[in-house]
């Protein structure tokens, strides 16, 4: 999913849709957005004003090096990270007390590790856009685009709901891409 553009509210999610067999065709040399989105964080707030709505996550987008490199975190706010990169995790706190140990850009090793969390006690939930990255194209070639939390070694992201005790949820799918660097889409 694709945010409606660089200017869209924090977790804002346009109505472009990807195939589940995702694929950016990105001409040498050129950058492009990818958003890493969720898709149904639940809305169950107590009387505390927290509830089970995310509060954060870890994961890590594993990629080819020789291939493509993620060259930036483009942001709404001119930040050029969170919470001003569109974090759903900061919608409804966006002043708030926030913690990033997100790697820098460019970042040009294959593993881009992510980690985002808001300490405010309002939740947010829905859909949205957990973080906006810039793809480079360096070599003609294609590379997979893959989500996961490698530090524990776990094929799926860790998102972490707002109760106060870090549970996680429970992912259903994953839908890894390529990007194809001088080439085309099937």
């Amino acid at each position: 999913m694709a945010c409606a553009g660089q200017g869209c509210q924090p977790g804002t999610l346009g109505t472009t849709n990807l195939p589940a067999d995702q694929c950016l065709a990105l001409p040498l040399g050129t950058t492009a957005n990818i958003d890493l989105v969720v898709n149904a964080i639940p809305n169950a707030v107590g009387p505390s004003g927290a509830g089970p709505n995310i509060q954060g996550f870890d994961m890590d987008l594993t990629y080819n090096p020789a291939i493509v490199e993620v060259s930036a975190l483009p942001a709404s706010a001119g930040s050029g990270g969170p919470p001003g990169n569109l974090g759903i995790n900061y919608a409804g706190t966006p002043g708030g007390s926030h913690s990033t140990t997100t790697d820098g850009t460019p970042d040009t090793d294959g593993d881009f590790f992510m980690s985002e969390i808001d300490f405010g006690v309002t939740g947010e939930s829905g859909p949205g856009i957990l973080m906006r990255l810039t793809l480079h194209g360096l070599t003609v070639g294609t590379s997979s685009l893959t989500l996961g939390y490698t530090l524990l070694a776990q094929p799926f992201p860790n998102l972490y709901d707002n109760t106060g005790a870090q549970g996680t949820y429970t992912i259903g799918t994953v839908r890894n891409a390529i990007v194809k660097v001088g080439g085309t889409c099937p």
